[in-house]
């Protein structure tokens, strides 16, 4: 009998239960999220009217509606409306009531935020600078990897240019990078690689300037603040990045010098370039231009002590001037000095250490040995630096000179008498026509 009465309990329970759940209204989920506040179907029963989408005459705003079948497939289909639009007790509520408060859940991203350029911009009532919803969406919010959302790889950097590529906005903020320089990603390799080849491992805005953490390039706290680019890059290049740590361009880099060059100094921003593309700053013809931007500066030579005339001196070379006449296979600066891993002569890895030069020639001239490569690279037309080549030059010099003048000379001579000539031959002729009866 005892038996019997647990059984008929427990049968009674879930019987209430059974009741209860066919009862429960729809939304009744929403309602226990928004236990506090107000159930989404109560907000619903205004904001679901799509007559609220239609803006009356000279009224500013955003649309009042909301689509209910967007926001079951969003992100926060599982969040009620009273979570995000806090300060609501009663219905009808105010008419102008406070912005969505992303930062109750998304505490660290706020944080994140309000240290960066755009969240100290909007503290400054800023009204340009993009907030939670102008980037990420408002109901149809959707997951940073789902393929519908405005943050997505793909479309990223879309979303940046909405602002960044404005001309209006851009027109109002001088700090801005020029609108031409960030259009420029687009055809840029990265650009392509996203855009044509669809790689969503491709760099775009956030992958190199962060997300919600974004702060200027000249904050040493920026990831794309000249100290930290090379680690920035490293993020997808990380074999690159090993090769240039070791480099003495990283070392100088490390020591504080701010000319020494970084991924960018070489390889161009937004405009980066495959090496194969002919308009890319390290293809092999445009090289010694690229080097040349510090070793032929002045100031930087100066200030570092840094061996002079080095662009100079390879374009008087020959490997110099085969380049300048479209020999793509001759030899450049990185060609001998290495790309990443340039290190001074002085150390025993550098390709142009003494021992190393052999191999280092080898690469284009098989069978190069230790004689072969003890012929200079970077000869000065100086008598202090090369006196050899300093008299011979002289001599061809003037002696091409003076044959130039010589063969000029001959010319005159030879026109003028072939002119002198032309003379004698007519008056000759008036004379015999002159006699004739």
């Amino acid at each position: 009998m005892r038996h019997t009465t647990s059984a008929g309990r427990i049968l009674m329970a879930v019987g209430a239960l059974a009741g209860l759940l066919v009862l429960w209204p729809e939304g009744g989920t929403a309602a226990i999220r928004g236990s506090a506040g107000l159930t989404d179907r109560e907000c619903l029963r205004c904001h679901g009217d799509p007559a609220l989408t239609r803006v009356q005459p000279g009224e500013r705003g955003r649309t009042m509606y909301v689509d209910p079948a967007l926001l079951a497939g969003s992100r926060h289909a599982k969040v009620a409306c009273s979570a995000c639009h806090t300060g609501i007790a009663k219905l009808p509520h105010d008419a102008r009531l406070s912005r969505a408060q992303c930062t109750t859940c998304h505490q660290r991203e706020a944080k994140a935020y309000a240290g960066s350029i755009h969240g100290k911009g909007l503290a400054k009532a800023d009204a340009d600078v993009p907030i939670c919803q102008r980037c990420h969406g408002g109901h149809d919010i959707a997951g940073a990897r789902d393929p519908t959302s405005r943050v997505q790889p793909l479309r990223q950097a879309r979303i940046c240019m909405e602002c960044h590529a404005d001309t209006r906005i851009t027109a109002r903020h001088a700090e801005m990078p020029n609108v031409l320089l960030i259009r420029a990603y687009a055809d840029s390799v990265h650009g392509q690689a996203v855009t044509k080849k669809g790689l969503v491992v491709a760099p775009t805005c956030t992958g190199c300037h962060g997300t919600h953490d974004l702060k200027p390039a000249d904050d040493p706290g920026s990831s794309v603040h000249r100290a930290n680019v090379a680690e920035t890059c490293g993020g997808c290049h990380r074999g690159i990045l090993a090769e240039y740590r070791d480099s003495i361009h990283a070392a100088a880099l490390a020591t504080g010098v701010k000319d020494a060059p970084t991924c960018t100094g070489c390889h161009g921003e937004h405009t980066i370039a495959a090496p194969t593309d002919p308009a890319s700053r390290v293809a092999p013809r445009n090289i010694p231009k690229t080097c040349g931007g510090c070793h032929a500066a002045e100031r930087i030579v100066k200030a570092y002590g840094l061996a002079t005339k080095r662009g100079e001196t390879y374009a008087d070379s020959f490997h110099g001037i085969a380049a300048q006449f479209g020999n793509l296979e001759a030899a450049n600066c990185a060609s001998c000095h290495g790309f990443h891993d340039v290190r001074p002569s002085s150390d025993p890895r550098s390709r142009v250490a003494k021992a190393n030069l052999p191999a280092t020639c080898g690469t284009c001239h098989p069978g190069a040995g230790a004689r072969f490569a003890e012929g200079r690279v970077h000869i000065e037309k100086t008598k202090e630096s090369a006196p050899g080549v300093y008299y011979v030059r002289t001599f061809y010099t003037w002696f091409i000179g003076l044959l130039m003048a010589c063969f000029l000379g001959y010319m005159a001579v030879e026109v003028y008498g072939y002119r002198r000539r032309q003379q004698h031959r007519k008056q000759a002729g008036s004379n015999r026509r002159a006699g004739e009866p």
